[in-house]
């Protein structure tokens, strides 16, 4: 029986009484200051996650901006364009209604028919410097026009480069 007390001691309590020992406490200790350690930087690798998202998500937001300013200035540009051809058909409608008087009056004299030429070769000038800004005005309309659907397109795309942004988890 005294064998047996003694094979029950070393079988059940042996192992605990190794367990306890102070190295092994140590060793448990420094697992759960492991394990503590091992959860607090995946907690941090988390929220390191979310704030590069985040960041990545403000930027992009911030080229939207840029795309949509650069927009919007485009659209001024050309409507300053439009309004500025409006005037200069307006002021070359002037001119051609001066110059058809100018044609039309009489030049009896030789002073008069002097005038009258002198009036006309100005109107002229005016009338082709205007037909010059008003071709210049046309082709930047046109370059505006192409720069405004460049920049549509632009912003479209950054917009939806924000949205899969903003959609994934």
């Amino acid at each position: 029986m005294r064998k047996m007390s003694l094979v029950i001691l070393l079988v059940f309590v042996a192992p605990r009484v190794t367990a306890l020992s102070p190295g092994d406490a140590e060793d448990r200790d420094t697992r759960a200051q492991l394990a503590e350690m091992n959860s607090t930087l995946k907690e941090m690798v988390l929220l390191l996650k979310e704030q590069a998202a985040m960041q990545k998500s403000d930027l992009l937001m911030r080229r939207v901006t840029l795309a949509s300013t650069e927009l919007a200035a485009a659209q001024e540009r050309l409507r300053r364009l439009d309004q500025e051809a409006i005037a200069l058909k307006s002021d070359q409608g002037e001119f051609e209604g001066m110059l058809s008087r100018v044609q039309a009056e009489d030049a009896t004299s030789e002073e008069a028919r002097a005038t009258r030429q002198s009036r006309m070769s100005g109107i002229k000038s005016r009338l082709a410097a205007i037909q010059d800004r008003s071709g210049a005005v046309t082709r930047e309309t046109i370059s505006a026009q192409n720069e405004i659907e460049t920049l549509r397109r632009e912003v479209q795309d950054w917009r939806n480069v924000l949205d899969k942004a903003l959609v994934k988890p």
